[in-house]
């Protein structure tokens, strides 16, 4: 697709869709803002978009103002490759969402620190 065909960032793998290049139908709400630390003194501001049918976190932009942002940050593995013209409801579900008894979901995550962090231990004697 062309969405894998596209750049993706260094820092975290996210597609970089350049809104000068390309046109994108985007069925997302805002989700808010984060600042994640990336490096020593480095600051990355997020203004963060879920999907507008399940709240999933698809992607974010760096302005505040979509208008104003100049790519549009595709989070890796946020999106498949049905077809628009899928009923959504049929569409496939990623292996790590299974359905429990009454009716909840659970969805399975995997979380690698990568930050470099001193560590203060003391003993008690």
């Amino acid at each position: 697709t062309l969405l894998q065909k596209m750049p993706k960032r260094k820092t975290d793998r996210a597609h970089v869709l350049d809104k000068a290049k390309h046109l994108a139908r985007l069925n997302v709400k805002d989700a808010g803002k984060i600042l994640l630390k990336r490096g020593e003194g480095k600051l990355e501001k997020q203004f963060r978009m879920t999907c507008v049918g399940c709240d999933l976190f698809v992607c974010y932009r760096s302005e505040e103002d979509l208008e104003l942002a100049p790519y549009i940050y595709v989070v890796d593995g946020a999106l498949s490759s049905v077809a628009a013209e899928t009923n959504p409801h049929d569409a496939p579900v990623p292996p790590c969402i299974t359905q429990l008894q009454g009716g909840l979901v659970q969805v399975a995550i995997e979380v690698e620190d990568r930050a470099q962090r001193s560590a203060i231990t003391s003993t008690l004697c």
